[in-house]
C-alpha cells in the first residue's frame, strides 16, 4: 500500500477543496434562484435526516482502519461486517417507522421521498466500504476529485434538473445519482468482489467488534451526537417555525461555511492519520502549530464575511435572500470563529484513545443548542439565531479547554496559542468597520478596498508571529506548484 505524504495531502486537499467550494457558491447561486426558501428547506431536512443517520453506519471501524496499520485488510473485512449491519437496521427503521419519521419533520406531501432513503443508504455503505482506505494512504487526490464530483453533480445537476422538473424530487435525484458518481470513482482500480465476501466480513466483525466494543459504542454514540448537534439546526427549525425558516438557515450556513471550512477541512482531514503515531512533544508541537495556523487565518475570514453579508447574499443568492439571509450569516460568524479553531484537532480524543471526552462534550453541545433554538423559536427566528450562535460559542471555548487537557502541554500554553492573535482580530476588524462607516452607500466598493487591511494583516502577521507567517507561506508556494 502505497502512503502519501502529509504535506502533499493537505495539498491535495487544499487543491480540490476549493474547487468544491467553488462549484458549490456556484451551484447554490443557480438553485437559489430556482426554488423558493420553503422547496429548499424540505429538501435540506430530508438531507439533514441522511447526514444524521450516516454517524451510525460504520460503527467506528472506519477508524479503526486507518488507526490499525498493521491489520489494515482484516479490519477492512470487519468494517464491511459492520456496515451490513447498520445498513440493515437503518433500512428497517427507515420503512418501519415512515409515517413518524415524515410527520415529525412536517414533509407532508414531500413524506414519500423517504421511501427511497434504504436506497441512498446502499450507495454511502458502498462509499465507506473503500474510502477509510484511501484515508489510511493519505490518498486524497482520489478522495478530492470523487467529493468534487459529488458536489459537481448535486449541485448543478440538481439545477439542471429542476428546469425540467421543478420539484423537490429533482434535487433530491440529483443527489443520490452524486453518490453512485462517488463512489464509481473511490472504487475506480479496486476489487468490487470483496463486498460480496458477506460470510467473511461478517466473521471478522464479530471477532472484532469484543475487542474493539468500548471503543465502538463510545465512538459511535459520539459522531451519532456530533453529527445531531450539526443537522439539529435545520430539523428543529423546520418542526417548529416552518420549512422556509429552516432553508434560509441551510442556505446561510452553507454560504458562510464553504470559504470556512476550505482551512478546516484540509487540516481536519489530514490531521488524524498523520498525527497517529508521534511522540509525545513532536504531537505536542505539531497540534499547537496547527492551532496558531487556523488562528491566523480563519477569524480573518470570518470577520470579512460577517461585515459584508448583505451585499455578499445579495450577489449569489439574490436580492430575495437578502432580508431573511444575511442577519442569520452574521450571527453563524460568531460560532464559527470557534468551531474554526478547535476542529482542526478534534481528533486528540480519538488519538489519546479517550473517545468518551467527544461523547460527552457532544451530549452537552447538542442539549445546549436544541434548547437554544427551542427557547428561540417561539420569540422569531432572528432571536432562534442568535441564541444558538451564542450557546454554540460558549460551548466550543468549552471544547477548547477539553482540548488542551488532553494535549498535555499546560493550558497557558494552548490558549496563548490562539489567544496572541486577538490583537490583530481587533484590528482588523475596526479596519473594516471603518470602510463600511465611510461608504455606507457603495458597499460593492467597500468590499473590493478590503482588500487593503487584509494585506495590511499579512503584513502584521509577519511581525507579530513569524513563526506561524512562515508556516503559511510555505503551505500557500507549496499550493501554487501543485
Amino acid at each position: 500500500m502505497k502512503s502519501r505524504s502529509p504535506v502533499t495531502a493537505v495539498r491535495w486537499v487544499l487543491a480540490f477543496t476549493f474547487a468544491q467550494r467553488l462549484i458549490g457558491i456556484a451551484g447554490l447561486a443557480i438553485i437559489a434562484r430556482l426554488v423558493s426558501e420553503a422547496e429548499w428547506g424540505v429538501y435540506r431536512q430530508v438531507i439533514s435526516l441522511h447526514l444524521m443517520v450516516w454517524a451510525a453506519l460504520s460503527l467506528g471501524f472506519d477508524q479503526l482502519v486507518v488507526r490499525e496499520a498493521e491489520q489494515r485488510e482484516r479490519y477492512g473485512r470487519a468494517l464491511r461486517g459492520a456496515l451490513m449491519l447498520g445498513a440493515a437496521i437503518l433500512a428497517i427503521v427507515a420503512w418501519a417507522g415512515h409515517g413518524v419519521i415524515a410527520g415529525w419533520m412536517g414533509l407532508g406531501d414531500s413524506s414519500y421521498l423517504l421511501w427511497f432513503f434504504p436506497l441512498i443508504v446502499f450507495l454511502e455503505t458502498l462509499k465507506l466500504n473503500v474510502k477509510p482506505l484511501h484515508v489510511a494512504e493519505l490518498n486524497f487526490a482520489r478522495i478530492g476529485v470523487a467529493e468534487f464530483s459529488n458536489t459537481a453533480v448535486t449541485l448543478l445537476g440538481g439545477a439542471a434538473l429542476v428546469l425540467l422538473w421543478h420539484s423537490v424530487a429533482a434535487l433530491y435525484t440529483a443527489y443520490a445519482v452524486a453518490a453512485v458518481v462517488e463512489v464509481a470513482i473511490l472504487w475506480r482500480g479496486r476489487s468490487f468482489g470483496t463486498i460480496f465476501q458477506v460470510g467473511a466480513a461478517w466473521r471478522e466483525f464479530r471477532a472484532l467488534v469484543g475487542k474493539h466494543r468500548r471503543f465502538c459504542s463510545v465512538f459511535t454514540a459520539d459522531q451519532l451526537l456530533n453529527a445531531s448537534g450539526a443537522q439539529a439546526p435545520v430539523l428543529i427549525l423546520g418542526a417548529l417555525v416552518g420549512e422556509a425558516a429552516a432553508g434560509v438557515f441551510a442556505m446561510a450556513n452553507a454560504l458562510i461555511a464553504m470559504p470556512m471550512f476550505l482551512l478546516v477541512h484540509a487540516i481536519g482531514r489530514v490531521a488524524f492519520p498523520a498525527l497517529a503515531g508521534l511522540e509525545e512533544n513532536e504531537l505536542q508541537r505539531r497540534v499547537l502549530l496547527t492551532l496558531r495556523g487556523a488562528s491566523a487565518t480563519i477569524p480573518i475570514v470570518l470577520l470579512g464575511l460577517a461585515f459584508y453579508a448583505p451585499i455578499l447574499v445579495h450577489l449569489i443568492l439574490g436580492a430575495d435572500w437578502v432580508d431573511s439571509a444575511a442577519p442569520m450569516f452574521k450571527w453563524l460568524a460568531l460560532y464559527l470563529v470557534f468551531q474554526g479553531l478547535f476542529s482542526p484537532i478534534s481528533s486528540l480524543d480519538v488519538l489519546r484513545d479517550r473517545p468518551e471526552v467527544g461523547l460527552f462534550w457532544n451530549g452537552a453541545n447538542l442539549i445546549v443548542r436544541a434548547g437554544a433554538l427551542i427557547w428561540g423559536a417561539s420569540r422569531g427566528v432572528e432571536t432562534a439565531i442568535a441564541a444558538l450562535a451564542v450557546c454554540s460559542a460558549a460551548m466550543w471555548l468549552v471544547y477548547g479547554g477539553l482540548l488542551a487537557w488532553l494535549l498535555r502541554a499546560g493550558y497557558t500554553k494552548f490558549f496563548l496559542s490562539w489567544m496572541r492573535f486577538i490583537p490583530l482580530w481587533g484590528l482588523f476588524g475596526l479596519a473594516l468597520w471603518g470602510l463600511c462607516a465611510l461608504l455606507p452607500d457603495h458597499q460593492i466598493v467597500s468590499f473590493l478596498l478590503a482588500a487593503v487591511p487584509t494585506l495590511l494583516y499579512g503584513a502584521a502577521l509577519r511581525f507579530w508571529d513569524r513563526e506561524t507567517y512562515d508556516l503559511l507561506m510555505r503551505l500557500g508556494t507549496k499550493f501554487r506548484k501543485t
